[in-house]
């Protein structure tokens, strides 16, 4: 057993990524995951703390978990979710993380809350269960269907199990969060034509609406960097209505995907 160190401060060189798994099931950490489960180490940040806890017991069923402090022990071959570079959430072994420079494809899994877009890291932090929740429900698809793919094929795999569950976009209304800074741009239009109804709430909003009229929509996630993902939750139970990954920068949810989703409907 180890005690835990600084090296959990190490500097993660990380390509903007939206969320998703770099490891498929034959891989050793994933494994490892699977077997041993996941272990969560306190911060000291009690937002993060409460935020990332609420996540696991909720939403985290695909393994066994467990939380520790910063004075606890961990092992060579754990498995840990951690944030890094202020708003990755990585799911990453301690061999790996103890590089000095690590890689996205040494990771298992990796989501930017950045997707959310225009909130203070508080806010931010509120929104974690929400990615802890796909992280479970994408390995549970993975371990269901038997996936060995990376890369541009695991995308496509992921984007035609989780296309049925867009159905519920025709009856619910897309939430797009606004702020401080431009939030998840749109096209405005081709939802309009498409019969999608949605709306600009700033994180005040949200949170009134998370609490009272959660089954009527959804939230938008996209991270629109050099390789883009676009993500739709349920808000009632923070699960996956419709996600698509790509190997380009794609700015804004528009035509392409709206389609798709709507093929979802017939």
């Amino acid at each position: 057993m180890k005690k835990i160190t600084v090296f959990l401060l190490s500097l993660l060189s990380l390509t903007a990524f939206g969320q998703t798994y770099f490891q498929d099931i034959g891989d050793a950490d994933y494994k490892s995951l699977m077997k041993n489960g996941l272990t969560y180490i306190q911060s000291g940040d009690k937002v993060l703390d409460s935020m990332i806890e609420i996540g696991l017991e909720n939403y985290w069923k695909v393994s066994p978990y467990k939380i520790i402090d910063a004075d606890g022990t961990i092992k060579e071959d754990d498995v840990i979710m951690t944030l890094l570079e202020g708003t990755k959430l990585v799911i990453v072994s301690v061999k790996a993380l103890k590089r000095s420079e690590i890689s996205i494809y040494k990771t298992t899994a990796v989501a930017d809350i950045d997707g959310f877009k225009s909130m203070v890291s508080e806010h931010m932090f509120h929104l974690l269960p929400y990615l802890i929740n796909a992280f479970s429900d994408m390995a549970e698809k993975m371990n269901i269907n038997k996936i060995e793919k990376r890369g541009l094929p695991y995308f496509n795999k992921m984007n035609e199990l989780y296309l049925p569950s867009s159905k519920v976009l025709k009856d619910k209304t897309l939430l797009i969060l606004t702020g401080a800074i431009q939030g998840p741009d749109v096209n405005k239009e081709e939802l309009t034509k498409a019969g999608i109804k949605f709306e600009h709430v700033t994180f005040d909003q949200f949170r009134e609406i998370e609490s009272r009229e959660a089954e009527d929509y959804c939230l938008l996630y996209l991270n629109s960097e050099m390789f883009s993902d676009i993500t739709i939750f349920n808000v009632s139970d923070k699960s996956i209505a419709y996600t698509r990954h790509y190997i380009k920068n794609v700015p804004k949810l528009d035509k392409e995907d709206i389609k798709l989703i709507v093929s979802s409907w017939k």
